[in-house]
């Protein structure tokens, strides 16, 4: 028999998307953890917070409407072997 540990899922990845409340936010954030997913769960995790604050918690609005400017603070995002560029340059937008 084989016993789950709830303290797995607080470091589950999953737990990054499921912390919007828009749908929209979620189906978007759960794309970017996908990408990002490899790795330790903590460090997914972590990642996945950064792009949240750099999406200011607000994934959906910031995809149709960033300025310039405003997708260039995407350049400081890294994990692993992913850098900041790929968030303006690939299919996230």
């Amino acid at each position: 028999m084989y016993t789950i540990s709830l303290l797995f899922f607080v470091d589950d990845p999953i737990s990054v998307p499921k912390q919007s409340q828009q749908q929209e936010d979620v189906e978007i954030m759960a794309f970017s953890m996908a990408d990002i997913a490899w790795g330790k769960h903590e460090l997914i995790v972590q990642a996945g917070q950064k792009l949240l604050s750099l999406f200011d918690h607000e994934l959906y609005h910031f995809v149709l409407h960033a300025s310039v400017n405003e997708l260039k603070r995407c350049k400081s995002f890294a994990y692993r072997t992913l850098m900041g560029r790929i968030c303006w340059k690939s299919s996230w937008f």
